[in-house]
């Protein structure tokens, strides 16, 4: 189990669900061109392959780019942000305060998710990651130099407050949802 990370700053690399958003361009292709140029989706599976090939390898070279401070990685996936943030809790030990107008997003998976009625906090989001750092803007520096999107996204704090912040208004995380992907799948064999 790791020690607290409490007190450090919480960085997103990566952008939030677009291993999610690219699969559902693919798949959903057929559906989604009625209101999306054919090749707006290409792009974006395009985007997310040439980042996955890149930005795979930023759990390797964090202490490189860190330099001498301590910053620690979790990797997301299924369940997206959300689901990742709840998982960093527990592992961490930390509650965290998280703007969520920080989060790194391209505005294909903003088109892609609202077309499908998904909701992008809770999509896959592989190939993206949450960072535990003292410096955080210093860490985004180094990630956008080798080609990474990264921002500072909140806080860790002590405690168990799972603080979510978003233009002015304050809620709390609840528990990890079912991923997007999931949710969409069923619903649509349910038809």
């Amino acid at each position: 189990m790791e020690r607290s990370q409490a007190g450090k700053e919480l960085i997103m690399a990566g952008y939030m669900a677009l291993s999610g958003s690219a699969a559902f361009a693919r798949q959903e292709q057929a559906y989604l061109v009625k209101w999306l140029p054919r090749r707006f989706l290409e792009e974006t599976e395009a985007y997310y392959e040439a980042l996955a090939q890149k930005i795979g390898i930023l759990p390797r070279r964090l202490p490189a780019l860190d330099g001498a401070e301590e910053a620690v990685c979790l990797a997301l996936g299924p369940g997206g942000l959300f689901d990742g943030l709840w998982e960093m809790a527990r592992i961490w030990q930390t509650g965290f305060r998280v703007e969520l107008k920080a989060v790194p997003m391209r505005q294909e998976t903003i088109e892609i998710c609202e077309r499908l009625e998904v909701n992008p906090y809770y999509l896959c989001s592989e190939n993206s990651f949450l960072i535990a750092a003292e410096h955080g803007e210093r860490l985004c520096r180094a990630c956008r130099a080798q080609g990474w999107p990264a921002a500072v996204i909140g806080t860790l704090e002590s405690g168990n407050q799972k603080e979510i912040l978003c233009g002015g208004r304050s809620s709390c995380l609840n528990r990890p949802q079912e991923d997007e992907w999931e949710r969409f799948a069923r619903e649509r064999a349910g038809r």
